[in-house]
């Protein structure tokens, strides 16, 4: 086991190796003497070390000299700053930052880097107004957070000197200052820092992301085994953790995001990857521990996540500590499990110790960083989790290829009971399929016509229903009765009215112009058609060409008092289905209409709230019918 926690300590050096750089001047009472720095050679720096600060004062922008001996350490948080002996500052509130930087003679363009000062915030350059975000203000009432990543190109000729002033108000979270390193350089410097930093981000966000969508698809396809899901969870809730801090990668995603938002994600992410972390252990190593640990665990994050959905960022942010509490127990609490797994010997616990410990130590540095405990040149839980979750990953692997392995060595063994029992199988298997077939066919399909059924019918309508009530798009229905055809089987007999119903069906299908239009036998002589995404004008012209197309099958009808052939009516409605109706309502509508074209004398097209007209006509008559076109 100590040869596990010496390599996990290596890996982490070296992900951190990255992050050290050559010695460079820090500011001082601030001003940063960069007159032996060479842009061009030694590459960007960053404007760290102890600035000027003026507490509840905005400075001039235009203000050169340093009018306080008061200074501030930037990178930080002016969070119990000390002013004199007596006062100490809290988080919310606002100031001036400055800082005089002394260039070098010939000094290049130059470009500032900046990232999320908090939280809201103005960047002045030798007086002059350079980037903003959010709205600055002495009060609550009059300020508003806001949050930038931006690289902002300096004028060609700054002198030799810079003069910074930033602004800066806090009212919302429950740190204040210039948290984050402001990074000064040639243009074409900076860019390809900023680049650099997009590239490494892209490379977190894509490799966690298919490793996240990798385990879920496991899961997917076999899912007796949650823990590839709970690992998939874990990944996703590091990749939201990536966007949503650091250099705030989400907002390049989402431009719309809210500040509230993105901070609630920021506490989110890492609230619900922990139970998700948990769940992952409780079935990867099943009594390992307690399981009341596991479900405490997983409570506690639920509770925090919903505090932190519910609450203002001023009041959740203020238990940040408590937050931070529980995930350093919860890491510690990893420790101890992933150990007793090695000292137990359970399978691929080495892996996992290995891979723990290289994730522990990157949140406990990110940890004491938030907490301004220690302040190393960049974050490492995404580097580290990274690490992590690509050895765990190939730890699952392993597991999986053995449990194949396993199952492969077992199915050579029952390969010689297999041959009979497969052609059972098969034979079996055919004898359902065909049976399946028949019963659908059954089930959804009109034994006489050949077109859908009545249940049929009700399921689509239904289901139509539901899909029109989320677009709130019409819905037509045209109910359909051939006239006088109980006439017609008492004159020709039932076997003709049989080959008469098949006639009209075919007629109806061929009549429908759309897929997605369906023709189903309601009932007897009756026919209802479903027509999605359908006005009343064009359920109605629909309906005549079908009227129309009956009449021109001149299938002799001696015994009907309304012609010599046979002939249909037509009821029509069309509605917008809503919440508070039903499919019933669309039916009840396009029945009375039908009933309005049989006592109006039927061979006639008749649509919901209009007076029946001539045969194949119908005119709106009155306001309902507007109603009916526009429900």
């Amino acid at each position: 086991m100590f040869k596990t926690i010496f390599f996990a300590l290596c890996i982490t050096l070296c992900i951190s190796a990255p992050v050290a750089a050559i010695s460079q001047p820090k500011a001082e009472a601030g001003e940063l003497d960069l007159r032996h720095w060479s842009f061009e050679q030694d590459g960007t720096i960053r404007l760290d070390g102890r600035w000027a600060f003026y507490w509840e004062n905005f400075i001039p922008p235009q203000q050169r000299a340093l009018a306080s001996d008061e200074t501030i350490m930037v990178p930080g948080i002016w969070n119990g700053h000390e002013r004199g002996d007596t006062q100490v500052v809290t988080g919310h509130g606002y100031a001036s930052y400055q800082l005089r930087v002394l260039l070098p003679p010939d000094t290049p363009q130059l470009a500032l880097k900046v990232v999320d000062i908090g939280e809201a915030f103005k960047l002045y350059v030798n007086g002059e107004l350079l980037h903003s975000a959010g709205k600055l203000g002495t009060n609550a009432q009059h300020s508003r957070p806001g949050f930038s990543r931006s690289v902002l190109t300096l004028p060609e000729d700054v002198g030799s000197e810079l003069n910074i002033v930033i602004h800066v108000s806090n009212y919302h979270y429950r740190s204040g200052g210039v948290w984050n390193v402001i990074t000064l350089g040639e243009v074409s410097g900076i860019r390809t820092l900023n680049e650099l930093e997009l590239g490494y981000a892209i490379f977190l966000v894509g490799s966690i992301g298919f490793i996240a969508l990798y385990h879920i698809a496991l899961y997917l396809q076999r899912r007796q085994d949650k823990s590839p899901l709970y690992f998939g969870l874990f990944c996703v809730a590091v990749l939201l953790r990536i966007l949503a801090t650091d250099d705030r990668y989400l907002t390049l995603l989402i431009p719309s995001i809210s500040y509230s938002m993105l901070v609630r994600l920021e506490y989110i992410s890492f609230l619900l990857g922990i139970p998700a972390f948990a769940g992952f252990i409780s079935h990867l190593v099943p009594g390992a521990y307690p399981r009341w640990m596991s479900q405490l665990c997983v409570y506690m994050g639920l509770v925090f996540t919903v505090f932190v959905m519910v609450t203002p960022i001023e009041v959740f942010s203020e238990y940040l500590t408590l937050f931070q509490i529980y995930l350093v127990g919860c890491v510690l609490f990893g420790l101890y499990v992933f150990s007793r797994c090695v000292v137990e010997q359970r399978e691929v616990a080495r892996a996992f110790l290995f891979g723990f410990i290289v994730l522990a130590i990157a949140i406990l540095n990110d940890v004491l960083i938030s907490m301004g405990v220690i302040r190393t040149p960049v974050p490492l839980a995404g580097a580290g989790m990274l690490c992590f979750i690509m050895i765990q990953s190939y730890s699952l692997s392993l597991r999986f290829a053995r449990s194949f392995t396993q199952v492969e060595a077992l199915s050579r063994e029952l390969e010689g009971y297999a041959h009979t029992l497969e052609s059972r199988v098969e034979q079996r298997t055919r004898e359902l399929e065909i049976a399946n077939t028949k019963l659908e066919q059954l089930v959804s399909v009109d034994g006489l016509t050949g077109i859908a059924n009545r249940r049929a019918f009700d399921d689509l309508l239904n289901r139509e229903w539901v899909g029109h009530t989320r677009r709130s798009s019409q819905l037509a229905l045209i109910l359909c009765d051939v006239d006088y055809f109980k006439l017609y089987n008492d004159f020709y007999g039932h076997l003709e009215g049989d080959d008469a119903l098949c006639k009209v069906a075919r007629c109806l299908s061929d009549t429908l112009q759309r897929e997605v239009d369906t023709v189903a036998r309601y009932g007897g002589e009756e026919f209802a058609v479903v027509l999605p995404d359908t006005s009343i004008e064009g359920a109605i012209k629909i309906a005549e060409r079908i009227n129309r197309a009956v009449r021109d099958l001149h299938i002799l009808h001696q015994g009907s008092p309304v012609s010599h052939e046979l002939t249909m009516s037509c009821g029509v409605a069309a509605m917008v289905p809503t919440e508070k109706r039903r499919p019933g309502d669309l039916v009840g509508l396009a029945d009375r209409a039908l009933y309005s074209a049989k006592a109006a004398g039927r061979d006639r097209v008749v649509a919901a709230g209009s007076e029946p007209g001539t045969a194949g006509k119908s005119q709106p008559a009155s306001a309902d019918s507007e109603v009916a076109e526009n429900t």
